[in-house]
């Protein structure tokens, strides 16, 4: 596949592209010594076309920040993460001859984008590749030429044929694809821009735009609206037309109505001295919403009560509001493809279930859904919510319907216990007489969970909350303040409680392959602040804890 070895080669860029917002960077860079630290400038937008649906941007020069300096000694002293990537680049220079050090980084500058247009390819009958951009400022033009050169001194060794077409004074090299199934690769220098397409027409799109004869996404409104509501400083950006996303979608049920009115997504990555931040945004217009998801976007902020019911040695949480106005959100979303509706008509009458209703309509007010570890089970994960109500009649005639749906339809014992004082209705395996699943109301919330160990947690004192646990609290501070939801996961915890179930082979293989990366990540928290409904902005944060 004559493409292949042209992509290869762009897939190390990106691969250095990625590492640049990935943690493992830290030790490629550090010991290969970048370049001056510069904030990605986001100069690509001005030569993609303004249609340009998605577009990645990284700064891959990024070594004197401070979290990245962090990031550099977590990692720097494990053998195992400088050895994969010494593998890589060995490979490559080995096989193609190119090296970073020499071709690539004395004219890299503090930008590299890759943009993609034709999404709807992705979507269609036949699998199809959407056109590719792939473009890196240079700071030398000398430098940048003789890689270039190099390049295609080494494709024409392996027997490739390259052309040359002139476009508005551009040169332009073409490797054409031979097949239907291969790609072209397109490879030409546009002001500072080395730029690599797998289309002639998007390389020519691109001159255009560089030349002032197309509009650029720079200049586009839902681009810029995007990426003023992100903060600076990030090294690296992620842009995603949403209208463009519902096209490519085309009529998927239930899902193209719902999206109606949302107009972008961004996302900005951060490093600092305690880990990874990555913040993003969706905007929106408020008046093209439906109803429904307006409500669930309504959230006030969380007052955090229910956090008090997580114990400090939970895998992880989630906490947030009004799970009964997110249901009804996705149910409507579902109702406005007729089959669907249909579908879900028939599923109530054949259940005698109102799922509007009595599946989570009665909920209000808070909820946290909790992980815990358990012992004398096949699983070594429990699960119990609490979730707040106005209508205690409501939550119990509802949640009694479906515990007697449940049981008849999984052939379960449908009967009554009482865990640290709370009546709990249950579902019981008739043979081992097992607690499978068990709900039970207090005067504040409603307690659903299994298995009966997770069920006694949540009854049962909270000696050691987990608001007050230092690695939480730690994640929290790097959080925005007012929000309307958390998630919480205790990541080491998880690394082990999968490691366990894993063959000896695996875990052979985890420790590595795996445990290197992913050891020194102690947790991750997510959080969203209320919605700005007046100027259509939602945001939410995740946080990589890297101590």
């Amino acid at each position: 596949m004559k493409s292949r070895n042209v992509w290869l080669i762009i897939g190390v860029v990106i691969v250095l592209l990625i590492c640049c917002v990935c943690i493992v960077a830290a030790v490629v860079a550090y010991q290969s010594g970048l370049l001056s630290f510069l904030w990605p400038s986001q100069s690509a937008a001005t030569i993609m076309p303004a249609d340009t649906p998605f577009l990645l941007l990284v700064n891959p020069t990024i070594q004197n920040m401070a979290g990245y300096q962090h990031l550099a000694e977590v990692y720097g002293d494990m053998p195992e993460v400088e050895s994969s990537f010494q593998d890589m680049w060995q490979e490559v220079e080995g096989e193609y001859d190119i090296s970073f050090e020499t071709d690539i980084q004395p004219w890299m500058g503090s930008e590299i984008a890759l943009g993609m247009t034709d999404l709807q390819e992705l979507m269609g009958y036949y699998y199809q590749q959407p056109t590719i951009m792939l473009v890196v400022t240079t700071r030398d033009h000398r430098a940048s030429d003789s890689f270039l050169d190099k390049l295609y001194s080494y494709l024409e060794k392996e027997g490739y044929e390259l052309s040359q077409e002139t476009y508005r004074d551009v040169t332009i090299h073409i490797q054409e694809a031979e097949y239907d199934w291969e790609t072209p690769t397109v490879i030409a220098t546009v002001d500072d821009f080395v730029v690599m397409t797998t289309s002639t027409d998007a390389m020519k799109d691109i001159i255009d735009v560089a030349q002032g004869n197309a509009d650029a996404l720079a200049a586009d409104e839902g681009y810029t609206r995007v990426m003023d509501a992100l903060p600076e400083n990030g090294v690296g950006y992620i842009f995603y037309d949403l209208p463009a996303l519902m096209e490519s979608i085309g009529t998927m049920p239930g899902i193209v109505p719902q999206m109606e009115g949302l107009e972008g997504i961004g996302m900005a990555v951060h490093l600092d001295s305690e880990g990874v931040l990555i913040e993003s945004v969706v905007t929106f217009d408020p008046d093209k919403l439906p109803p429904e998801t307006m409500e669930s976007l309504r959230a006030e902020a969380n007052a955090g009560r229910l956090i008090e019911r997580v114990p400090a040695d939970a895998v992880g949480f989630m906490s947030g509001q009004n799970l009964g106005a997110w249901w009804r959100n996705i149910l409507a979303s579902f109702q406005q493809n007729p089959d669907f509706a249909m579908q879900l008509e028939d599923l109530e009458r054949e259940l005698g279930l109102r799922l509007n209703e009595e599946l989570l309509g009665w909920q209000t007010g808070e909820y946290t859904l909790v992980v815990t570890e358990v012992t004398g089970n096949d699983s070594p994960i429990g699960l119990y919510s609490l979730l707040e109500f106005d209508d205690a009649e409501a939550a119990g005639t509802a949640l009694d319907n479906i515990f007697e749906i449940a049981g008849n339809l999984g052939g379960l014992g449908h009967g009554s216990t009482e865990i640290n004082q709370v009546e709990m209705q249950t579902l019981y395996d008739w043979y081992s007489e097992e607690v499978i699943l068990g709900y039970g109301l207090t005067d504040e919330y409603v307690i659903i969970g299994f298995p009966e160990e997770a069920l006694e947690t949540a009854t049962g004192e909270i000696v050691a909350p987990i608001a007050g646990e230092a690695t939480f609290q730690r994640v929290r501070t790097h959080l925005p303040d007012s929000v309307t939801n958390y998630v919480y996961v205790d990541a080491g915890r998880v690394w082990q409680l999968i490691y366990e179930t894993m063959s000896p082979w695996d875990q052979e293989n985890f420790d590595q392959e795996m445990r290197p990366f992913l050891e020194p990540i102690e947790a991750i928290g997510i959080a969203s602040p209320p919605a700005d409904l007046d100027r259509g902005i939602s945001r939410g944060s995740i946080y990589i804890y890297i101590p």
